[in-house]
């Protein structure tokens, strides 16, 4: 059984969600028959620095996060994206991707 692997790998990293949380959203997601579900969390930094001349022109740094939600029934796939990471708004968003 794959899952409770999965969970336990996400439930120590820093940043990542809860086992539950997964748990809920997994559930959520498969509710209404799809054949898998699956998470990904991403968390990217990015840096950027222009120069002209040899001279600074511009600098910008950004951090991005977020969970996306791959449901799959039959043939059909559908993928939502959301950075509210709390627990209540991913089931929301996987009951609402479920649909």
């Amino acid at each position: 059984m794959v899952l409770p692997m999965l969970l336990i790998f996400y439930e120590g990293r820093k940043n990542m969600l809860k086992a539950n949380v997964i748990r809920g959203t997994l559930d959520a997601a498969l509710s209404n028959g799809a054949d898998f579900s699956e998470i990904f969390v991403e968390k990217r930094s990015n840096q950027t620095i222009s120069l002209v001349g040899g001279l600074v022109e511009n600098t910008v740094s950004g951090q991005d996060y977020g969970v996306g939600i791959r449901i799959i029934r039959g043939t059909e796939s559908v993928y939502a994206y959301t950075n509210d990471t709390s627990a209540e708004h991913l089931k929301i968003i996987a009951e609402k991707a479920a649909l």
